[in-house]
């Protein structure tokens, strides 16, 4: 009776945390579910009080894939997204091998400095960044937001690969430069294959962190040409009327990188964030 008891109590709560997770999962997808359900209703039913749409209508789909002023973000959002990532994870990658295999006076001091820099908000030195694109001539184009998207995920790049690295044996390093490699050879040929997770980590947090940036994006360009995904989506949002079917397809779109990378990543997430955190 008492096993009977224990195995009962068991199925309860394993019962209760299986509908406990449903309820949350579907909290959490009911507003990307609601945003997909409105992006393919026709424009009159967009306030109609149904889950499903009664008539499927992917006009709005059509509209983005073949106008060029829609069109046109989403490239931009690319090229900004993938080379502030490329950029972070190259100059993140050697200072925090070079801060995780040598040690000097000060070189916590440095790390903190660096990780000090995520407690200014953006906003604060937007002034600053502004005078300085503009002293060197880059306002308006795409390469001055690409630098700014860089400057604000560098300092959790090179945090999060330089606790990685940490965890990676020194042996492995000394082994490599005995058989005849550099300090860098040893780096690219040995650590970096070892370090898959924490790359990984960095480089989706990275990617995210440069896609959905607004800020910098709306501050350092103007023309129609520059704009990226994110400024794209503010300016379909009308003070009168609003075409709701166009700015949600949109915004499923925007969505669809992040969750391609995530997929694709995603086998290596919980290992890098883990061993990141743990030190």
């Amino acid at each position: 009776m008492f096993v009977l008891g224990m195995k009962h109590r068991k199925l309860f709560r394993s019962a209760l945390v299986y509908v406990a997770t449903l309820l949350v999962a579907l909290i959490m997808a009911f507003p990307v579910f609601w945003m997909i359900s409105l992006s393919i209703r026709p424009l009159g039913e967009t306030f109609a009080p149904t889950l499903i749409p009664t008539q499927i209508d992917l006009q709005a789909y059509v509209k983005i894939l073949t106008n060029p002023s829609l069109r046109i973000p989403f490239v931009n959002s690319m090229v900004v997204a993938t080379s502030s990532m490329f950029l972070a994870l190259l100059l993140g990658l050697l200072t925090a091998y070079g801060l995780s295999r040598y040690r000097f006076r000060g070189s916590n001091a440095v790390l903190m400095f660096v990780i000090g820099n995520k407690m200014f908000p953006p906003v604060l030195l937007t002034v600053s960044y502004f005078y300085l694109v503009t002293r060197v001539k880059l306002y308006d184009t795409l390469l001055a937001v690409i630098l700014m998207d860089t400057v604000i995920t560098l300092p959790f790049a090179i945090w999060m690969l330089r606790n990685y690295l940490d965890t990676v044996p020194r042996e492995l390093d000394e082994a490599a430069i005995i058989d005849g490699c550099t300090r860098l050879g040893a780096l690219v040929r040995v650590v970096l294959p070892v370090s898959v997770p924490g790359v990984a980590a960095t480089v989706v947090y990275c990617f995210l962190l440069a896609w959905n940036e607004f800020l910098f994006a709306y501050t350092f360009t103007q023309s129609p040409e520059n704009q990226v995904t994110s400024i794209k989506i503010a300016s379909l949002q009308g003070q009168f009327w609003t075409d709701w079917p166009t700015l949600l397809g949109y915004s499923v779109l925007f969505t669809i990188p992040i969750l391609v990378m995530f997929l694709a990543m995603q086998r290596y997430l919980v290992q890098g964030l883990a061993a990141g955190s743990t030190k």
